[in-house]
């Protein structure tokens, strides 16, 4: 062999080399990656947050954060009460949430799905706090110290979970999967111990849905399906029997007290009392979010209704940073707002108690929340957002802020 095809022969040995080291580095690397992994606290989020100041399930996520050969993928956190599972068994009764935008689409199951990048070497080198929900947001099936296993699952973009579990279609479309088991104290009963005023909080809660919507003194009929959509989603759960038992007693009490509201006869002193001598925290704060919901049917807040829902959450006794962050979300979707100059403090929180020092510092929180949201690509959220920054502005001069 001739001296330059030794010397060729050399380089193409040394290439051969240097790529088998480098594949071991590289899957050495691979290896070194931790796999997808789940790790849920309770603590409070950061100052800037939404629900900043609340006990939050906190889920902290680490590792391959990706799927596969894939350029999106659906991130889902689910929950179940395995307290009472036994090894082998299958998962325990699935979480419920008070507010929707927490939950699987048309059921009252705790479920958030996200869809998100996904390259092929895309990992967590470090813990990331991910999500934070609200501990009040959850209900359990009962009350008391409860074991509370979260899963966190990376998959294809058309995986849908069914109360908080996947069919034998649906499974195959899983790539990643991590669980974490923590245990919390519910204060609040449970779902299962409120079946004896379940019944009569659900009427209730449609006797406040109607008063709601006659307080601008017309009942739409986009506000009327609102109501019978939530009552048909209190069904899903029954037997087929009582399904169609409750069914008709829906229809006839949403009829019954169509024409009460219309007539003016609802007492809302009355209403408020009974919930709070019968309902659980979580039942207050789903029925706050059903009042939104019919709010925002007509794409206007009233006035009237702003009083009337603001005057409702004093009586519920709720967490004002909770409702102003459920209020807000609805705000931003809304086409109208009736203001006044007293109302517009109103409705960013502002209370004449206050010194004008604490206001300034609500408002600074105000302004920051809105305006995040000026660039979004919902035209609404972004039309109402510029508004609200520009009327946060105005008051921040007022208070020398």
């Amino acid at each position: 062999m001739s001296e330059a095809g030794i010397v060729y022969l050399l380089i193409f040995i040394g290439l051969v080399v240097w790529r088998i080291i480098e594949n071991k580095q590289i899957k050495r690397e691979r290896e070194s990656i931790p796999k997808f992994t789940l790790k849920v606290s309770i603590k409070k989020p950061p100052a800037d947050h939404v629900f900043a100041g609340m006990d939050c399930f906190c889920m902290t996520v680490v590792g391959w954060f990706n799927n596969p050969d894939r350029d999106e993928m659906k991130l889902i956190f689910m929950a179940h009460d395995n307290t009472d599972r036994k090894k082998g068994e299958p998962n325990g009764f699935p979480m419920l949430c008070t507010q929707s935008f927490f939950c699987e689409p048309n059921s009252r199951v705790f479920s958030v799905q996200q869809i998100e990048e996904s390259k092929p070497e895309l990992y967590l080198p470090k813990a990331a706090d991910y999500l934070y929900i609200p501990c009040e947001f959850l209900i359990s099936p009962y009350k008391g110290k409860r074991k509370i296993q979260f899963t966190a699952i990376i998959g294809d973009e058309d995986l849908i979970p069914s109360r908080s579990t996947f069919d034998e279609t649906q499974r195959n479309k899983i790539a990643r999967i991590s669980t974490h088991i923590i245990e919390y104290n519910f204060k609040e009963i449970g779902y299962f111990e409120n079946i004896l005023f379940r019944d009569q909080i659900d009427d209730l809660t449609i006797e406040l849905a109607l008063a709601m919507a006659a307080t601008d003194g017309d009942l739409d009929q986009s506000e009327l399906d609102i109501i019978k959509n939530w009552s048909l989603l209190k069904t899903f759960e029954l037997d087929e029997d009582k399904q169609i038992e409750k069914k008709k007693h829906f229809t006839d009490f949403i009829k019954k007290t169509y024409r009460r509201a219309k007539e003016k006869k609802l007492s809302m002193s009355k209403i408020l009392d009974d919930f709070n001598d019968k309902a659980t925290k979580q039942q207050k704060y789903e029925a706050i979010d059903l009042l939104l919901q019919i709010i925002a049917a007509d794409n206007k807040l009233s006035k009237a209704e702003d009083k009337l829902l603001g005057k409702i959450a004093n009586k519920f006794g709720l967490d004002e940073k909770i409702f102003a962050d459920m209020k807000n979300k609805v705000l931003a979707t809304i086409g109208s707002i009736e203001t006044t100059k007293g109302s517009v403090e109103d409705l960013l929180g502002l209370k004449k108690t206050m010194s004008d020092k604490e206001k300034c510092k609500e408002l600074r929180k105000q302004y920051s929340k809105w305006n995040a949201q000026t660039n979004s690509s919902n035209s609404k959220i972004k039309e109402r957002s510029r508004e609200m920054v520009k009327v946060i502005a105005d008051l921040r001069t007022k208070y020398n802020c």
